[in-house]
């Protein structure tokens, strides 16, 4: 009886399997193939103060905009309290850019293999209007630049609020995106390590964030994907489902736990203070455009894939790319296990685990 039932449930397994298979990307765009910034990025176009690469891959148009980094005056150079961006001298810019996301090529290899972001320049802002600082040494001092988050009144920075009070980012490095078919967006991007690296998901229409869990216990975004703290003991990169998300916190733990699949040990990593390498999964409502960016730095952009009338739901009970998905940055030599725990050899055939995640090998 007991073989018998192991027999069934392997066999709604594989039938799990087969449907999951089905999804097939309608949209599978990477940023940086190889390394390599894309053509969209290298022949970005300049608007104003940004720099604007356009994606189009019907049915989703997708826009990373980098904007210039302002730099402090002085009055000599021009600064004055009151001035916005229409108004601050040129000199007080930093060119607006798109390079390689983390350190560098190199060091991103060494992290991930396969997973490269280009990032963008300029903190994401609502609006600025210049201030001179204070300095304790001699009182007001020549210096002039955006106070932080909104500085007194309306002096200095207004950065976003989940709320949506605040509006949209205007500059600064953030990505646009949307669809002319409801379906579901994955979007990776990098998030560099510390434990106020928050990141939105938020609508044009009213410019609210979307809940990882809201009121009603409703998910409206997941988010998946590596972490630099989740090792296992043979240094593979373990694979995470459902990353935790908390005030919009990406991995708002320090003690995330899980099971070692080579000893079947089990371990803990520091989420909140280490690099990630994730995506975000949501449902793409084709009236609708969303932004995504970071509170106070720079996301960096993996890709994007587009999966058209699907939702994220069906997503969490399979997968989008099905139980065999690999997340694209894991490399050929991540280990490969039997149902057992027991390492195999990656050619090995039949029902076996990768990153934590069941897939046959035929």
């Amino acid at each position: 009886m007991k073989k018998f039932f192991t027999f069934v449930s392997m066999a709604l397994v594989a039938m799990s399997m087969n449907a999951q298979n089905d999804w097939v990307a309608d949209v599978d765009y990477v940023a940086a193939p190889e390394g390599q910034m894309a053509a969209e990025f290298t022949g970005a176009t300049a608007s104003g103060t940004n720099l604007i690469a356009t994606i189009e891959k019907t049915p989703i148009s997708l826009q990373y905009v980098s904007g210039k980094g302002v730099k402090e005056l002085t009055s000599a150079q021009g600064g004055a309290v009151g001035l916005t961006p229409e108004t601050w001298p040129e000199e007080g810019w930093d060119a607006a850019s798109f390079k390689l996301g983390g350190d560098n090529k190199e060091s991103q290899s060494t992290l991930l293999d396969g997973f490269y972001s280009v990032i963008g320049t300029g903190i994401p802002y609502v609006t600025f209007v210049s201030k001179q600082f204070w300095n304790e040494d001699n009182g007001f001092d020549e210096r002039y630049y955006p106070g932080f988050n909104g500085g007194e009144g309306t002096d200095g920075w207004t950065y976003y609020t989940p709320d949506g009070a605040a509006g949209l980012p205007t500059s600064g490095a953030y990505i646009e995106a949307k669809t002319t078919t409801a379906g579901v967006m994955k979007v990776g991007c990098f998030v560099q390590a510390g434990d106020t690296r928050l990141l939105y998901i938020a609508r044009k229409s009213n410019a609210k964030a979307l809940a990882w869990t809201d009121d009603n216990n409703t998910t409206e975004y997941k988010v998946e994907g590596y972490s630099q703290s989740v090792k296992n003991s043979d240094n593979s990169w373990q694979f995470i489902s459902s990353m935790p998300v908390g005030d919009y916190i990406i991995g708002n733990t320090t003690s995330y736990e899980w099971t070692d699949p080579t000893t079947n040990e089990p371990k803990s990593g520091n989420l909140l203070n280490s690099r990630k390498f994730i995506w975000f999964v949501f449902d793409a409502d084709p009236s609708e455009t969303y932004y995504i960016f970071g509170n106070n730095w720079q996301i960096g952009f993996q890709g994007v894939k587009f999966y058209a009338g699907k939702s994220i739901k069906d997503y969490e009970t399979g997968g989008a790319d099905g139980i065999s998905e690999i997340a694209t940055a894991a490399s050929d030599n991540v280990p490969v296990y039997n149902l057992a725990g027991q390492r195999v050899s990656n050619d090995a055939k039949g029902l076996l685990i990768k990153n934590g995640k069941k897939f046959i090998n035929k």
